[in-house]
């Protein structure tokens, strides 16, 4: 024996559609951490790991943000010296000028710096982090403005009286 429930009618499509912007948007920011997360382990395979030397600090080219990146200078598997300017910038700088970082590069890489990175947290994972944490705060606030506003979607509209 099936029971069958009848499922209730959307009588405010307007409604429902506002409600499921942020589920969605939430939903594409977990799909971005997802493919973050995946080209990272993948790199984390697949790059080639030696040490370099913080040759420099470079400003950030912004007027008014005085934000420093390290500029590294590393020795590749076959002796050629490259040099690279890490993707993040801090205040203060993270690095000091002559210390030696970690390095991943990709040696099948046709660019100059072997799209090379500093092997840190900020630089490999923090973008993962930060997109994941504003599409769970998406998502969930999405799911709950549905939950509070379902009542609404389903409600009949009334029916003017005619005087």
């Amino acid at each position: 024996m099936h029971i069958k429930l009848p499922l209730p009618r959307i009588h405010n499509t307007e409604l429902l559609l506002i409600l499921l912007i942020p589920i969605v948007v939430g939903l594409g920011l977990i799909a971005l951490t997802t493919w973050e997360v995946k080209q990272r382990l993948h790199q984390e395979r697949a790059l080639a790991v030696t040490s370099g030397v913080v040759s420099s600090l470079k400003v950030s080219p912004h007027f008014g943000d005085h934000s420093k990146a390290a500029h590294v200078t590393f020795t590749d598997h076959q002796g050629e010296t490259h040099t690279f300017v890490s993707k993040v910038r801090s205040r203060p700088p993270r690095y000091a000028i002559g210390e030696h970082v970690t390095v991943r590069y990709d040696p099948a890489s046709k660019s100059h710096d072997l799209d090379a990175t500093i092997d840190s947290f900020n630089e490999g994972w923090l973008g993962a982090v930060i997109t994941g944490i504003i599409g769970t705060g998406f998502l969930t606030a999405g799911i709950g403005l549905l939950i509070v506003g379902w009542p609404q979607v389903v409600k009949r509209p009334r029916k003017r009286r005619r005087a």
